[in-house]
């Protein structure tokens, strides 16, 4: 659960990267979800 004003996210461009990018994860304790099997087909 997410309650108004939480930090849900960090942007930045560490690492080997070109530029500001947005990673988006979820985990499951220590396991990496799919999101896409989570918020379904987008048109």
């Amino acid at each position: 659960q997410v309650v108004q004003g939480e930090l849900i996210g960090e942007i930045g461009a560490t690492g080997r990267v070109t530029g500001a990018h947005l990673d988006w994860r979820m985990n499951w304790f220590d396991r990496r979800l799919d999101p896409a099997f989570l918020v379904g087909p987008q048109e």
